[in-house]
């Protein structure tokens, strides 16, 4: 089955004379042809997804991960797991960053959560970030962005970008790195040559910068910022 689809228009058009109507409609479909071939080039498996779960668009990383249903699949209702109460708290959270896309004044941070494969595999890592779409009229459609992203597949993450989003240091961003390719504290500083209480201060400027409470979550967020090799 093939996943693929139209993308909505993510940014308005907005029409003038009759003359010009055709003329912005096939620029607004070569706009969408090239946004659909970025996103199947781009590594991490990606989905656009309505907010009731069901998908609008899905890359090509993420029709084959969902190929091999081991734990995520495209069902009747939408995007679903395995389990009943990891369905639910997927549909919430992608409900939940559709309506945050409606309103201008949410916060547009994604929100993450993992998901059990029955192969035993370490778990999908999801994350959901709000996409919003503003419409002729001044309507406003939102959608949800979903990424996910392989446990074991160790993702290096994009220095400059995370660093330039949680205001990191330099040093931070090192152990940042190292972290998020799954590296433990001890062996981040085996690699920096600094001592393991450095690290550990580090890390706690880590989690006070990115809202992490943990490693692992501080993991996830660094996650967003992964590039393909």
């Amino acid at each position: 089955m093939s996943y693929h689809s139209s993308l909505p228009a993510l940014s308005p058009l907005v029409y003038g004379a009759a003359p010009d109507l055709a003329a912005r409609i096939r620029e607004a479909e070569s706009v969408n042809d090239a946004l659909r071939a970025l996103l199947d080039a781009l590594g991490p498996a990606l989905l656009l997804v309505a907010d009731d779960g069901r998908p609008i668009f899905v890359n090509r990383r993420a029709a084959q991960v969902l190929a091999q249903r081991d734990g995520l699949a495209i069902g009747p209702n939408g995007l679903a797991t395995d389990s009943v109460k990891t369905t639910r708290a997927l549909r919430a959270a992608i409900a939940g960053a559709a309506a945050r896309a409606r309103s201008s004044h949410a916060h547009r941070l994604a929100l993450r959560l993992a998901v059990a494969r029955p192969s035993a595999q370490p778990p999908w890592l999801i994350s959901i970030l709000p996409i919003v779409r503003d419409g002729t009229g001044g309507a406003v459609t939102g959608y949800a962005a979903v990424s996910i992203i392989e446990c074991d597949a160790r993702p290096r993450i994009d220095p400059a970008s995370a660093a330039n989003y949680f205001l990191l240091t330099p040093r931070e961003t090192d152990v940042a790195a190292l972290l998020a390719a799954g590296r433990s504290s001890r062996e981040a500083a085996k690699a920096l040559h600094i001592r393991i209480g450095t690290v550990r201060t580090h890390l706690k400027s880590l989690f006070e910068k990115t809202g992490a409470r943990s490693q692992t979550a501080l993991a996830l967020k660094l996650q967003a910022f992964a590039i393909s090799d």
